[in-house]
C-alpha cells in the first residue's frame, strides 16, 4: 500500500484528506510546516506527498516542496486555496504532478494520486533504461557516435573520443 505524506496546517482539511486516503486503502503520514514535512520526508519515505502551498512557519510548501524533490525525488501534488497567477508560476518550478484548488473532492484527489505514482513509476524504470543504455554504449569496444536530425553531436562513447580527439561535452 503507497505511504502518502500530507503536510496541510488546517488541521479540520488535513483530517478529511487523511481520512479519505485511508479510506482508499493508503497509508498515510501527516505533517503540519514546511520543516515537519522535509523531516517526515527524509524520515518515513513516503512515495507521493500532498503538499499545502501556504503553510504556516518559516518555510512554505513550496520551498518544502522544492527541497523534498531535489533531495528525495519524491513526487509532490500541491494542495492550494490559491490560483493566482504568481502562485502559479512559482509553482511551476518544483514540477508538481499535479496541482489541486481546494476544497478537495475525494475521486479527484484520489485520481490525481494513483496517476501521479503511475508517471513517477514510469519515470524511475525509464531513467533506470537510459542508465543502462547509457553504461552499455560507454563500454563497446568499438567507436559510438550519436546525432540529431542537424548532424549535431548528442554522445560519443569513449573509444570515439579517443579516435576523434573531440571530447564529447553532450555526455
Amino acid at each position: 500500500m503507497p505511504k502518502i505524506l500530507i503536510a496541510e496546517d488546517e488541521r479540520d482539511i488535513r483530517d478529511l484528506v487523511v481520512f479519505s486516503l485511508r479510506f482508499s486503502g493508503f497509508d498515510v503520514v501527516q505533517a503540519a510546516n514546511g520543516l515537519e514535512a522535509v523531516e517526515r520526508a527524509r524520515t518515513d519515505r513516503p512515495d507521493l506527498i500532498l503538499m499545502d502551498i501556504k503553510l504556516q512557519g518559516e518555510m512554505d510548501g513550496l520551498e518544502a516542496a522544492a527541497r523534498i524533490t531535489e533531495a528525495l525525488g519524491i513526487p509532490v501534488i500541491l494542495l492550494t486555496a490559491n490560483a493566482d497567477e504568481s502562485t502559479i508560476q512559482r509553482a511551476k518550478f518544483t514540477q508538481p504532478y499535479a496541482y489541486i484548488i481546494k476544497p478537495v473532492e475525494e475521486r479527484e484527489l484520489r485520481t490525481a494520486i494513483v496517476l501521479a505514482l503511475y508517471r513517477h513509476e514510469m519515470e524511475q524504470k525509464l531513467i533506470q533504461r537510459e542508465r543502462l543504455f547509457s553504461t552499455t554504449l560507454r563500454s563497446i569496444g568499438e567507436a559510438v557516435i550519436v546525432t540529431d536530425g542537424g548532424f549535431r553531436v548528442d554522445f560519443m562513447n569513449p573509444v570515439a573520443e579517443h579516435l576523434s580527439g573531440v571530447l564529447n561535452s553532450a555526455a
